[in-house]
């Protein structure tokens, strides 16, 4: 499958470089942003960039040789629209108006911004496409300011094809302007370690250890924080990361909430505390753990709002 995908994109011109997966936004903050994509075959990293598209006056060039190509961009100014372009030393695969990012506001100010929340969408199929056009549609104009994913984006066992065919491609169009904030969900985890910090999950996405988007530094991509505007969002791992009251997660989420002054606290992951559905939070440890450890620990810091997913 991923060799004939590949010959129908690359076609005949055997000197040709095509993206696998076109770029896509990582990590933002109110001075950096990670702009990822993938080639075929390896090649150097070029990435252009400026505050208008007919202008992209700075330049990042790598020439080592790499499918996989990260770029972290900083000393951004804050909430400020930057165009990109992405390529090799030469050519460029993707440029155009509609290839941008926008820096979040100053930490702390008081703006009002748009959230798309998803879980569970990894489908690939037809309904996964009506939703995504649905919300655009109903936006117009006004795209969502943070993409926030709940876990489950790539059924069956989230391997690289089934990442590539039904996350990055179903969500190109939002991926390349908007930072897509991901939780670990049940079925990326059969195929990523969150203690190895390996797998197509980890591989995929880069997500900040240090606190680089604002938090308490969690040494780990598993569980992590960062800020937008005057909301503080906790992103946690309840599918592969222990659990326990005085584990790692759960001391980390202490201090994190211990250690932030923003005024709407947030927190997601795959499993819900709370459920009836499709999953019984009664009967399933993961469930049970969630509730037990870490819902103490946010209604004790007044965190206002909790997302999941799993129970469909």
């Amino acid at each position: 499958m991923a060799a004939l995908i590949l010959t129908l994109l690359w076609g005949t011109n055997a000197s040709a470089q095509i993206l696998i997966r076109q770029p896509y936004l990582q990590s933002g903050s109110s001075e950096q942003m990670v702009v990822v994509w993938r080639t075929f075959p390896d090649t150097g990293s070029v990435l252009r960039w400026g505050t208008s598209p007919d202008n992209l006056d700075q330049e990042f060039r790598d020439p080592a040789q790499r499918s996989h190509h990260e770029v972290r961009l900083t000393n951004l100014s804050p909430a400020t629209r930057y165009y990109y372009s992405v390529g090799t030393p030469d050519q460029t695969l993707a440029t155009g108006d509609s290839y941008y990012f926008e820096t979040a506001p100053v930490p702390g100010t008081a703006v009002p911004f748009r959230a798309w929340v998803v879980g569970d969408s990894g489908t690939g199929g037809l309904l996964q496409g009506a939703v995504r056009d649905a919300m655009l549609n109903h936006v117009g104009a006004d795209r969502p300011d943070l993409f926030l994913h709940v876990g489950d984006m790539a059924y069956s066992d989230g391997e690289e094809l089934e990442f590539d065919l039904k996350f990055y491609a179903q969500y190109t169009d939002i991926l390349r302007n908007t930072v897509c904030w991901p939780a670990l969900g049940n079925h990326e985890g059969r195929s990523s370690d969150s203690g190895a910090q390996s797998g197509p999950y980890y591989e995929g996405y880069v997500l900040p250890t240090a606190g680089q988007a604002g938090g308490l530094a969690s040494g780990t991509e598993a569980y992590y924080s960062f800020d937008y505007a005057n909301a503080h969002f906790v992103v946690l791992d309840s599918h592969d990361s222990p659990r326990d009251t005085d584990g790692a997660m759960m001391r980390w989420l202490r201090m994190d909430l211990e250690n932030t002054s923003a005024t709407w606290l947030i927190a997601y992951w795959h499993h819900p505390p709370y459920s009836k559905g499709s999953h019984d939070s009664d009967s399933e440890g993961q469930l049970i753990e969630m509730r037990r450890n870490a819902l103490p620990i946010l209604e004790a810091a007044g965190v206002d709002l909790v997302f999941a997913g799993h129970s469909h």
